[in-house]
């Protein structure tokens, strides 16, 4: 641990660089096909060749080796990643074309997901990777209990009609899990890096490692899966130090946080804005960035790649962990309807998405919203120590 320790100067002057660098999401290249692609199997054949010469170097880590061209890419593996490949491709095409239902407000596409199965997903971590609760399957009280009696109960009355915390530059750049299930690290430190911002106008990268490594109170299992909220109570007590003290390495690993370890971050409390209630999370958002689980389809989910996302959603029982961090409303594309949305920051790397972010609509999915977004979303306040 001590190779990866630097003064906290150079962390704070680095720090000041990546504002600059995350206040516009990389672009995404959009990989183009057309109907006579899904002609036959010849063409679905040089589809998928043109697709992993595409992809290639964006390949999720655990399955890039696959698509080297030699070996095992050449037998069994390459034909069953090849059948997903094309289920998804005229899945894509259905729906991008509206065939058997109304237009839809957000596009899928042939991404560096398109070849992987269900259980590969979440055998890779793209699903399933957040416990949605604290303990034995109660919800976090609201200003009650768990470190909470220091979260400050303000919010905006009248919230401004649309919100982007990434235009403060309150959010940090994209980042990528993979191939590892650690998403409820990821939304708890992006919580925490803008709250660092919001109070000190310091934006930095913190450490998800750390918290993978070092928070194994039950249920949190590294890649395996965790809590939020439990990694919040880890936050509280024992801080949580900068990526360039503790870098991420994808895996889980033994506890490497020292005596001597600087913190950057430390909350004195968190707590569930009050579930299932649109207004209070749009009050909350107004104030700054909400952690949040949602329900995942994630064949669906893992193919957004633009538009307000309207669904379809997943099983209550596949939960993932992302970072509200705005609001705001699409105007419409000539049919005479707006759209209402979240702005969420996923951790799946920018070349998802809209670069590693998605919009959810706020206008569907009932008291729970869509993809259950309103059921447990938290949010926290900063310690004294900083």
């Amino acid at each position: 641990m001590a190779a990866r320790v630097l003064l906290a100067a150079a962390v704070l002057v680095a720090a000041a660089v990546v504002v600059v660098a995350s206040s516009s999401p990389a672009p995404v290249s959009a990989f183009a096909f057309t109907e006579h692609d899904l002609a036959s199997e010849e063409t679905l054949s040089a589809l998928y060749e043109r697709w992993r010469a595409h992809h290639k170097d964006h390949m999720p880590r655990r399955h890039r080796h696959r698509h080297a061209g030699a070996g095992e890419d050449d037998g069994e593996e390459k034909a069953r990643r090849f059948s997903v490949f094309k289920k998804k491709a005229r899945f894509v095409h259905e729906l991008n074309n509206n065939h058997g239902g109304p237009r839809r407000p957000y596009k899928l596409g042939l991404n560096l997901f398109s070849d992987m199965s269900s259980e590969g997903l979440k055998a890779a971590g793209y699903g399933g990777c957040a416990y949605p609760y604290y303990d034995n399957n109660k919800l976090p009280l609201h200003n009650k209990g768990n470190n909470s009696k220091n979260v400050s109960a303000a919010v905006v009355l009248e919230p401004p009609a649309q919100r982007d915390w990434r235009v403060k530059g309150a959010v940090t750049e994209v980042k990528n899990q993979n191939p590892c299930g650690g998403c409820w690290a990821f939304a708890a430190a992006a919580a925490v890096e803008s709250l660092v911002f919001l109070k000190t106008g310091s934006l930095i990268p913190l450490s998800e490692q750390q918290l993978i490594d070092c928070d194994t109170s039950s249920p949190n299992k590294g890649c395996n899966g965790g809590s939020v909220a439990k990694a919040f109570i880890y936050i509280s007590s024992t801080g949580l130090t900068s990526q360039e003290h503790y870098p991420y390495e994808r895996s889980q690993g033994p506890c490497e946080a020292e005596m001597d370890t600087p913190v950057f971050a430390r909350i004195s409390g968190f707590a569930s804005v009050p579930p299932f209630d649109g207004d209070a999370m749009l009050r909350r958002v107004a104030v700054q960035p909400v952690a949040a689980v949602i329900a995942v389809n994630e064949n669906v989910l893992t193919g957004y790649t633009g538009g307000v996302f309207t669904g379809l959603c997943g099983s209550p029982t596949v939960w993932h962990a992302v970072t509200v961090v705005g609001y705001g409303t699409h105007d419409d594309d000539g049919d005479g309807t707006s759209l209402n949305y979240w702005v969420v920051k996923n951790s799946w790397g920018p070349s998802w998405g809209e670069g590693g972010y998605i919009r959810i609509s706020r206008d569907e999915g009932g008291n729970d919203g869509l993809c259950r977004i309103l059921f447990n979303p938290l949010y926290l306040s900063l310690g004294e120590s900083l």
